[in-house]
């Protein structure tokens, strides 16, 4: 029989390990969305979505990271700095790919 390791780690800390491993594997990615992408939109004062910084990074040109959810390492670092908050404002995504699963 087989026996793997068991994790206790809560869900959060699983996702927290998650995004740690993505913004250390593509730093310069992670740094350039926070900085060229989510301060000015923080700065703005105006309410924004993961939606509104993908769009602004394309525009920027700011190359797709190699997996979908390396999007949520910017957020999380932004929200550590003290640039972003959580509103309790749920904004759907319009993208289609987001709902495909």
């Amino acid at each position: 029989m087989i026996q793997f390791p068991l994790d206790l780690r809560s869900p959060e800390e699983l996702r927290d390990a998650g995004i740690e491993a993505v913004a250390a594997s593509n730093p310069s990615f992670v740094e350039r969305v926070v900085e060229e992408v989510i301060r000015p939109l923080a700065e703005s004062g105006k309410l924004f979505s993961a939606d509104h910084v993908r769009i602004l990074a394309d525009h920027l040109e700011i190359p797709e990271p190699c997996h979908a959810n390396a999007w949520g390492a910017p957020m999380m670092l932004a929200r550590r700095r003290g640039l972003i908050e959580a509103t309790g404002v749920l904004i759907p995504s319009a993208r289609a790919a987001a709902h495909a699963h």
